[in-house]
């Protein structure tokens, strides 16, 4: 079995290094609030869900009819909201990665960083890819931003957050005629192979 050795001065993400010439993506901010808003919506109606149940359990066990003696146990109710209260504040950690993104575009290839603490890169060459669909949800509409994934045989990257700008218009723009013109560049390659 072969050891691999990693020295102290090794540094991965010169692999994917960022070259001058490529041209940085604007990431909108926005999505932090949104997520943050999310999150404490999430929360509340937990709250308010417990307090409405909890209402009900001891009105329930004041009537005569019921068979309690002790009268309404909120334990019961304590472990069936917050096993869901944690599972939404899960999210948490993913509240600010917006903060933390970064995506270029060169003439050959899309590279996206991500992360803080730790960090991933992705990169995708642009003569790889096939498709590329555009996400924008309600609060992207309405703060000027929207998520963008490029397909390739065995994968994909997601440029997450970007701003609605003339400049990120323009380089999607660039981008869109580039992977046009290397699908057509494909497409007449195969026909001059079959015939």
């Amino acid at each position: 079995m072969p050891i691999i050795t990693i020295h102290k001065n090794c540094n991965i993400g010169k692999l994917f290094a960022i070259p001058d010439k490529m041209t940085k993506i604007s990431i909108s901010h926005w999505p932090v609030l949104e997520s943050i808003l999310w999150i404490a919506f999430r929360v509340i109606l937990f709250c308010g869900l417990f307090l409405v149940f909890n209402q009900i359990g001891e009105w329930i066990s004041s009537k005569k009819w019921f068979f309690s003696e002790n009268g309404f146990d909120t334990s019961f109710l304590y472990s069936m909201f917050l096993f869901p209260l944690l599972y939404s504040l899960r999210d948490i950690v993913y509240c600010f990665d917006s903060c933390w993104t970064r995506a270029y575009i060169g003439n050959n290839s899309v590279v996206v960083k991500r992360g803080w603490s730790y960090t991933t890169y992705d990169k995708l060459y642009i003569k790889d890819i096939n498709n590329i669909e555009l996400y924008r949800g309600f609060l992207g509409k309405l703060f000027g931003y929207s998520n963008i994934t490029m397909y390739a045989f065995g994968g994909n990257v997601i440029i997450p957050f970007i701003k609605d700008n003339k400049t990120n218009y323009q380089t999607i723009q660039k981008l869109i005629k580039q992977v046009s013109k290397n699908q057509q560049q494909r497409a007449n390659c195969r026909l001059t192979h079959t015939t």
